[in-house]
């Protein structure tokens, strides 16, 4: 028995492909020698590559099991398993290029210099194959992500979100207004909450050393209220994957690209043709959008928690890094 390098599920020993992700289990060495360190990074390059795709592809598997009913669930189920099982052919031919890339590594090892070149010329080619694969199959998750549709849990499927603080702060009335569907005003409450948990006494913008310090138990509750509330439309989480699927970057020491953040602006419908909705960079519009939640697009609140833009990046960061330390807790 042997355990698969990308999803850990284990196999037998006459097994070629994982019968859980499909990935190639055989693995072949040049008959001469080991294989060249160039080609040894490649391979594990490949590896790191659909390893990624495979943890995305699970994670996207796991939220919509939780967003979803089971009506709608078990149709995404069936066209994340067609894009799995399309991911699978992939892998196996790109098993096959890597075949024929060892083969002709043996080959080319008896002959001259110059031929060898040529082979590390083709071997190159090969692996921005292999890169321009990876490339569309993670926007095939982006679209994935984009497109899937927001349902309505049952009763017996919402628990109670505890409302737990670490400065002894009431997240009763943000409950209630989002309970209510009153968004704007619950994104005031949530401006208010925030300003609150850094210490601040007035009700002034936060800096992004505050951002990059706010409590996580006191940000993953308001985060949980609103992924809760709005059906898994709303919450910084929800923005936070939308931001890094248009291709936003965590490193904070990057400048934030103007472009990406228009895109994401954009798509939460802060950002309308050329002109901003409100005052401000993400200031709310004061006349508001529809209260339907139906005709909210995703990621639309909160919107009023901070001032400037590029600190939306920092709460991103923090948020994300809370919900690793609440997982690890477990």
């Amino acid at each position: 028995m042997g355990t698969c390098r990308i999803c850990q599920q284990e196999y037998s020993q006459h097994q070629q492909f994982c019968s859980n992700c499909g990935y190639p289990l055989t693995t072949l060495s040049p008959t001469l020698g080991e294989l060249p360190q160039p080609w040894q990074e490649i391979v594990a390059q490949r590896e790191a590559w659909e390893q990624q795709i495979w943890q995305r592809y699970q994670q996207l598997q796991q939220q919509c099991q939780q967003q979803q009913p089971i009506a709608e669930r078990q149709q995404e189920n069936a066209r994340i398993q067609r894009q799995l099982e399309s991911q699978k052919q992939l892998q196996q031919s790109q098993q096959k290029l890597l075949e024929q890339l060892l083969e002709l590594i043996q080959e080319n090892s008896l002959r001259q210099s110059s031929t060898n070149s040529q082979a590390y010329q083709q071997v190159q080619q090969q692996v921005a194959q292999l890169q321009q694969a990876i490339a569309n199959l993670q926007q095939e998750v982006t679209k994935l992500t984009q497109t899937s549709k927001f349902s309505s849990p049952s009763q017996s499927q919402i628990q109670e979100v505890p409302l737990n603080s670490s400065i002894g702060y009431d997240y009763t009335r943000l409950r209630d207004l989002l309970a209510a569907g009153k968004w704007k005003q619950a994104d005031k409450e949530t401006r208010k909450a925030l300003i609150k948990v850094a210490g601040k006494k007035n009700q002034s913008s936060l800096t992004a050393k505050e951002v990059d310090g706010l409590s996580c138990e006191d940000l993953l509750t308001i985060d949980s209220l609103w992924v809760k509330y709005s059906n898994g439309k709303f919450g910084f989480s929800i923005q936070k994957n939308i931001y890094l699927n248009l291709g936003g970057t965590r490193d904070l020491n990057v400048g934030l690209a103007l472009e990406t953040w228009q895109q994401f602006a954009n798509a939460v419908g802060w950002y309308m043709g050329k002109e901003w909705l409100g005052k401000g960079s993400v200031s709310p519009n004061p006349d508001g959008m529809d209260v339907e939640l139906k005709d909210i697009p995703a990621g639309h609140f909160p919107q009023d928690a901070l001032t400037y833009r590029y600190m939306l990046r920092n709460l991103f960061v923090r948020i994300e890094f809370c919900e690793f330390s609440s997982k690890s807790d477990l």
